[in-house]
Order: C-alpha cells, then sequence, then structure tokens
C-alpha cells in the first residue's frame, strides 16, 4: 500500500510499526520527517536508535 507524502501530512494521528534491526535506517527517516505521531517499535531496534 503506498500512500504520497501529502495525503499523510494531511492525517492527524499516523501510527507507524516496524520490528527488526533491519529498520533502524527507515525508522530513522520516519522520526526526522515528522510524519508520525506514534512510532510501535521492538525493543532491540529501540536500542539501536538510542545507541
Amino acid at each position: 500500500m503506498g500512500v504520497s507524502e501529502a495525503t499523510l501530512r494531511g492525517i492527524d494521528d499516523v501510527i507507524a510499526l516496524a520490528a527488526g534491526e533491519s529498520k533502524r535506517a527507515a525508522v530513522q527517516s520516519v522520526l526526522k520527517s515528522r510524519m508520525v505521531s506514534s512510532l510501535v517499535i521492538d525493543a532491540r531496534t529501540a536500542a539501536g536508535l538510542v545507541s
């Protein structure tokens, strides 16, 4: 499923889900974009983001 950036920016509550260290770069990009209001990730991926 694909959603345009303009559509995402028009939605008040955008929830992103990611699991696995292979998703770390994608999660970092999403966080920098400030397009998501909530992020659900596993502990290992979260630890990799803060280290």
